[in-house]
């Protein structure tokens, strides 16, 4: 999942880099706002939990690191933009998940020390990320009359990862079942994606725009809780349970003027 980001970073960077020189530089040099548009899309896709683990409360004990199982999320977008300059876009998103579980075995440990150990019985995730995205596309500038337009999207921002009550299981333990408090953190995001926009309406004053596009987002990293709930002992862990997250999401969509 985490390469799959990658590629498609990659790509959105090279290719703005290389098409960039379409969009006049004097166009560029007085930006300005105009053609404000609201954007709604809902998706969905696949996420991905990487670099899971937890410290335990013992402070000789290793950081304990998961497989996790990604799920399949709902994801939904409410965005408000305009033109910048002739082929250029910039707007505000609002991007948000569904609550998903989180759960997964025990992997390895650092240092190395032998098992049985901990695994994530019960966890779940719902992630919302407010972005500002750049959105370029080329043929807008050189063909704005083209019913068919493709684009490239990034967007950096801050993400509300909120990770509910979370349990851990370890048969070997004096007490083999401990559940957590949630918690909400925050943290560094980012997106890359690439889409297409298709002219359906019948006016050319302020068209509407359906549009598609595949995007990765990265919500960065979700933090449990360390309070254990009542009757679930005292001690609190050292380094409460955390993941990264991330989705690839496939989305459709409305760009409406206004």
């Amino acid at each position: 999942m985490k390469r799959m980001g990658e590629l498609i970073f990659s790509a959105v960077l090279a290719v703005g880099v290389i098409l960039s020189g379409q969009v006049q530089a004097d166009s560029l040099s007085g930006l300005s706002l105009k053609d404000p548009y609201l954007r709604l899309s809902v998706g969905g896709g696949k996420s991905s939990y990487s670099k899971g683990m937890w410290h335990s409360p013992g402070p000789g004990d290793p950081d304990v690191y998961f497989n996790l199982n990604g799920k399949k999320p709902f994801v939904g977008t409410v965005a408000i933009g305009a033109t910048m300059a002739p082929g250029l876009r910039g707007e505000l998103a609002l991007t948000g998940t569904g609550r998903q579980s989180v759960t997964g075995t025990w992997s390895y440990t650092v240092p190395t020390v032998p098992g049985p150990h901990a695994d994530i019985t019960s966890a779940s995730v719902r992630s919302t990320a407010l972005m500002a995205n750049a959105i370029y596309a080329p043929m807008e500038a050189t063909q704005p009359e083209a019913r068919i337009q493709p684009f490239l999207l990034g967007g950096i921002g801050i993400a509300a990862n909120s990770v509910g009550d979370w349990t851990r299981t370890n048969a070997a333990a004096v007490r083999p079942v401990r559940t957590f408090e949630g918690r909400t953190s925050y943290s560094f995001a980012w997106t890359a994606g690439v889409g297409v926009s298709v002219n359906v309406s019948k006016t050319a004053a302020k068209p509407i725009y359906l549009e598609s596009m595949l995007q990765y987002i990265d919500f960065g990293t979700a933090r449990g809780g360390s309070t254990p709930l009542p009757g679930m002992g005292t001690s609190t862990p050292i380094t409460p349970f955390q993941f990264k997250h991330s989705a690839a999401v496939l989305s459709v969509g409305l760009r409406i003027p206004f």
